[in-house]
């Protein structure tokens, strides 16, 4: 099983270098991965011609299984909109025999920072819970632990607890419940 990540592509930003981007993809089609991950920032500003770009790039990957979820600047200007009419739901989960993959949308519209918001911990354990695949992965594109001296501190999940499994970890969000992995 091979499993290829992108994220932060940043289509229409100033600084975006299609031949960089062209690359990037021949390098993953080289590579012949199994499943695809994009974990966001797809766009700078959320704009729909910078979807049809990123989109464009996206679709010429060489994979039948491709994750797409957004980032926070993908929902900037409605640009959550977009996303749903160009790659569908916001939230993916992909099984096989050997990975189960929950990705999840953590973007709050025209803001920088996101959440996972405790309405959907019981929908995710759920979605791990339907398979028995060896390896688990959960998808976000905000941080899940604090990344010291960032700033970002406040804003990340942090550890809770180890359970006695040795595949599943417990989070606290901060001020919030628990979430397994």
């Amino acid at each position: 099983m091979k499993i290829a990540h992108i994220s932060d592509i940043h289509c229409g930003e100033v600084h975006f270098v299609p031949g960089l981007m062209e690359r990037a993809i021949n390098e993953i089609n080289d590579q012949q991965p199994d499943i695809v991950v994009c974990s966001g920032d797809l766009t700078a500003m959320g704009f729909k011609h910078e979807y049809l770009q990123a989109k464009a790039y996206l679709d010429r990957l060489e994979c039948d299984s491709v994750v797409v979820i957004p980032g926070n600047h993908d929902s900037r200007n409605v640009g959550y909109i977009h996303f749903e009419e160009l790659f569908g739901s916001r939230n993916q989960v992909v099984r096989n025999d050997f990975v189960t993959i929950v990705a999840v949308d953590s973007t709050e519209p025209d803001l920088d920072h996101g959440q996972i918001g405790r309405g959907r911990y019981r929908w995710i354990e759920e979605q791990f819970a339907e398979s028995e695949a060896e390896l688990r992965i959960f998808v976000l594109h905000h941080h899940l632990l604090p990344i010291p001296g960032t700033g970002r501190e406040r804003a990340c999940s942090v550890p809770a607890s180890t359970s006695s499994s040795p595949d599943t970890s417990t989070f606290r969000m901060r001020g919030g419940s628990r979430i397994s992995s």
